[in-house]
């Protein structure tokens, strides 16, 4: 809820990486696909198959819609850009529409050499731009299966499946921001469908 968001209200290890990066010359954009020229797309495009070579090919991680960099005809969607102090591209975000005042996060990409906490400043000062621009709501991304500890065995299924799945990491990254969760159900016609149901959530 970007009505509510303010980087003073998180935690002090987000605070201080804000500044810290902040001061040593690392700054962010937040550009229109549109606006995304070929030498730019290049270099985006090398953090991308950085990224993926160290995840064996991959797509391990927050990939939720789209799933593919938005090129032209992708005129409303958003990227979040992370620079060096000499300018170089370090990561980058993906941000598609979902309605008015509504944008989904998507792909999130960063070099190896980038510093600690380089995500989490880039998503703090996305955040902070889509809120001057008037945006109300970005979500992040599903945590599947967090609830599912409460039950009897769920902690054993999410330790397994979050050792192939990063389910886990995923909810520890997303709740740095403080964010509002909303609950989703599944519904299944038999039981005996559940494995193969489940499978597709965490694969497809």
């Amino acid at each position: 809820n970007l009505t509510t968001f303010a980087v003073g209200g998180l935690n002090k290890k987000m605070r201080w990486a804000q500044r810290s990066l902040t001061k040593r010359g690392y700054r962010c954009e937040l550009l229109p696909a549109t606006e995304i020229t070929g030498a730019l797309r290049s270099a985006l495009g090398q953090i991308d198959a950085e990224w993926r070579a160290a995840r064996g090919g991959q797509s391990y991680g927050c990939c939720m819609t789209l799933g593919r960099f938005p090129n032209e005809e992708d005129a409303a969607c958003l990227i979040g850009l992370l620079r060096d102090p000499d300018g170089e591209p370090l990561a980058y975000l993906t941000l598609l529409p979902g309605g008015d005042g509504f944008y989904s996060l998507d792909l999130t990409r960063r070099r190896h050499a980038a510093p600690n906490a380089a995500m989490e400043f880039l998503m703090m000062e996305t955040l902070k731009a889509l809120r001057v621009r008037g945006v109300g709501e970005v979500s992040l991304n599903f945590s599947t299966f967090s609830g599912v500890p409460a039950q009897l065995g769920g902690a054993t299924l999410v330790r397994l499946g979050g050792m192939a799945f990063q389910t886990h990491s995923l909810e520890t990254f997303n709740n740095k921001f403080l964010p509002v969760w909303t609950p989703r159900y599944l519904a299944v016609r038999s039981w005996f469908d559940l494995p193969d149901v489940i499978y597709a959530i965490l694969v497809v």
